[in-house]
């Protein structure tokens, strides 16, 4: 992309639709990637117009800009960004319904001189709370430019746009809040601290002394350490001599206008008895209706997923094999290519493509759930409800967040736990997060489900949902009595307003999700299943083997590894499922691909369910295989973003604990399952595995006894 005309930052506090407005703005011009050091995703895109082009920043969304030692990376890259980028323009997005609250960040922006276009968005909410608002006078009182909108329904966005590339921006120079006077005479005190940095960066210096007496306490502020000593001194004698601390007083300042504000720019026409957003919180928040509720629509989501992906499956499948397997390899071998080349094309990249294009209807119909549940304001219900149920066993709700996060990807669901204040919060989450299913595993649900429960496969995968749930809590509670001990910090979440999305908009974020997880698995599974194929069609004396794959080197390493597998019931015969399991640690959704590869050279059946059906023990089998793959180690994508945010040590334990829960888990399920057919020995395996249970709980006991006695 060529330099843009200009660059515009969008911030807001969350749940003030700036997601919507964001895609609204560039539609399909988007890329994602992280902020440098960070692990916070950054989003950006672009648009054009009058043939210039904007590019446009979507912040992560916070309440203050006001770092203090317990914020989170959210609010420090928002920050950093802001100060060191210089945005031609800040669009700052309110929630019209909630105008009060969200003037606070808009304050700030004007304090620090940042050129300013202020988005009054969901005016409709506005208007279904009998609010009025007075627009223009707004614009007047603060000496910025003030566009209402509802981006949900795209109104507003054209004249945003008209107003990006139009203006003639620059900021309000003149705009001074009228803090009470203890701060006022503070800010006289430690502006000669400030004034060198303050010009040598282009920050407005009253800014700078406001913001540090608020609480940050960022050295880059400062020259010299003398200055940061000179500053905290001064911090810390507020409250013995003015009674209050310094941020406290700030916050009064800054109500104090947006009190007036409100009061001379907001009619209300009348009292709302209800609004809809009540009544159905009524029942999706009730003591005893929330978490029915909860279930339904996990319920709902699952039988729309298995149901819908079933009815393109099939097909999809069926012209992969037709086309980009078999109808390459005739292609080929018309135009007389070598039999290794049409395995190596044909078998491998044709059936790795043919796999990725079967992926697409579940994990898709999925995302389009979660984005309808997002973007209607249920899912954030729906940690509310999970966190009062986790806090009675005394686990944190924070946690549930990035559990739900985790249906979707347990990569941004680790990277989301940085959002948590308490580090041993964040250790529980990681814990508990690897057991919430996530999308790519749906594949390997769905295939078995049509091969072996194809009556009742959406009930089959909302069994393994909540299976997931109850193991992570259950991991959770673990985790709380051993090694990570302490009192959960309390979940504060804001509820948006209920409201009906747009198809454009569940469309874009769908698209969003699901073109990341296409490219993700393509770059996996279709390499993989190229050298399975490989491994698969050749000796340990490299011999070209097609028609003996049972002889193959990959063979031989699958049987190899049987035996671990065994006591979940996995067989000789039925080696592909071991190889299929070892490849899932590089990515969950390449045990299918390894699978479809594998069986398709051992079996003459024409479909993958079918095949499946030869080589496992049945229903049982199937769960129980089924059962581990929902439980073993996270993917290498998701085991780097636990490295990143907690190191090699946590690695490992993350490793060790969901693989062996997964044993565990399999293994009593298949030993108590097939009891009848060798009492003595599944009998034995049961006990083995319920001694190594206890042994793992007593080690992790001891261990975190040692260590709070340590750190005494």
């Amino acid at each position: 992309m060529d330099t843009p005309y200009r660059k515009i930052a969008l911030v807001g506090n969350p749940n003030c639709g700036k997601t919507t407005i964001f895609n609204a703005l560039t539609g399909s011009h988007q890329y994602v990637g992280n902020w440098p050091g960070v692990t916070v995703e950054k989003k950006s895109g672009f648009f054009e117009q009058s043939g210039k082009t904007v590019e446009v920043v979507d912040l992560p969304g916070v309440y203050s800009l006001s770092v203090l030692e317990g914020s989170s990376e959210d609010e420090r890259v928002t920050r950093n960004f802001l100060l060191y980028e210089k945005p031609d323009c800040v669009v700052n997005i309110i929630d019209a319904s909630n105008l009060e609250r969200n003037l606070y960040i808009t304050l700030q922006l004007m304090e620090m001189q940042l050129p300013l276009i202020l988005v009054l968005n969901m005016m409709d909410a506005a208007a279904d709370n009998k609010m009025k608002i007075d627009v223009l006078g707004l614009a007047q009182s603060l000496n910025v430019p003030v566009i209402p909108m509802i981006a949900s329904r795209s109104k507003g966005i054209q004249e945003l746009k008209d107003q990006i590339i139009h203006a003639d921006f620059h900021a309000d120079g003149n705009f001074v809040i009228p803090y009470p006077a203890p701060i006022e005479e503070a800010v006289r005190k430690i502006t000669p601290y400030l004034s060198k940095k303050s010009e040598r960066e282009g920050w407005p210096v009253r800014w700078l002394a406001v913001h540090l007496l608020d609480g940050d306490t960022d050295a880059r502020f400062f020259e010299s350490a003398a200055d940061v000593a000179e500053v905290k001194k001064l911090k810390a004698s507020f409250p013995a001599e003015y009674g209050e601390d310094p941020d406290t007083l700030i916050a009064d300042g800054r109500y104090e206008i947006i009190g007036d504000l409100a009061k001379r720019l907001i009619t209300h026409a009348g009292r709302v008895s209800q609004t809809v957003t009540e009544m159905i919180d009524r029942v999706a928040l009730g003591k005893w209706t929330g978490i029915p509720v909860f279930l339904l629509m996990m319920y709902v989501m699952f039988l729309w997923t298995i149901s819908g992906g079933d009815l393109l499956i099939d097909p999809i499948s069926a012209w992969g094999d037709k086309y980009l397997v078999a109808g390459s390899a005739e292609w080929l071998k018309s135009e007389h290519a070598p039999d290794w080349v049409i395995s190596f094309l044909s078998e491998g990249v044709g059936r790795g493509l043919s796999t990725v294009a079967t992926f697409i209807p579940p994990i898709g119909l999925l995302f389009l759930f979660l984005s309808f549940l997002e973007d209607s304001g249920y899912m954030a219900r729906g940690a509310f409800v999970m966190d009062k149920l986790m806090r009675r066993f005394g686990l944190p709700g924070t946690a549930f967040v990035p559990m739900i996060v985790a249906f979707g990807c347990t990569v941004p669901a680790v990277m989301g736990s940085r959002t948590l204040s308490s580090f041993r919060d964040r250790l529980v989450t990681l814990v508990m997060t690897p057991f919430m299913s996530c999308g790519a595993r749906l594949p390997v649900y769905a295939l078995f489900a049509a091969a072996f429960f194809p009556e009742n496969g959406g009930n089959i995968v909302f069994m393994l949902y909540l299976t997931g749930i109850f193991i992570a809590v259950c991991s959770g509670l673990i985790m709380k009595s051993t090694i990570l001990k302490g009192n959960p910090v309390p979940l504060i979440l804001e509820m948006p307003p209920y409201h009906l999305p747009t198809l454009k908009n569940i469309l874009l974020l769908t698209w969003d999700r699901l073109k990341g997880f296409i490219i993700r698995a393509g770059t996996v599974i279709i390499p993989l299943v190229v050298v399975l194929n490989v491994l698969n069609t050749v000796d340990f004396h490299g011999r070209y083997i097609p028609d003996t794959p049972e002889n193959s080197v990959l063979s031989s390493i699958g049987k190899a590894v049987v035996p671990v597998f065994k006591p979940l019931g996995i067989t000789q015969e039925n080696w592909p499922a071991a190889v299929g399991l070892m490849s899932g640690v590089m990515a969950k959704e390449a045990v299918i691909g390894s699978l479809d590869a594998l069986y398709g050279t051992l079996s003459n059946a024409t479909d993958a369910a079918t095949r499946l059906t030869e080589f496992f023990d049945g229903k049982i089998g199937a769960f129980a295989y089924l059962l581990f793959v929902l439980t073993y180690m996270p993917c290498f994508a998701a085991m780097g973003a636990i490295f990143k945010e907690f190191g090699w040590k946590w690695v490992g334990f993350t490793a060790l604990w969901t693989t062996g829960q997964a044993f565990a888990l399999s293994t009593l399920f298949y030993q108590s399952a097939t009891i009848n057919r060798h009492p003595e020995t599944s009998l034995c395996m049961i006990a083995a595995v319920l001694c190594l249970e206890a042994v793992a709980y007593a080690g992790l006991y001891f261990f975190g006894k040692r260590r709070r006695r340590d750190s005494l």
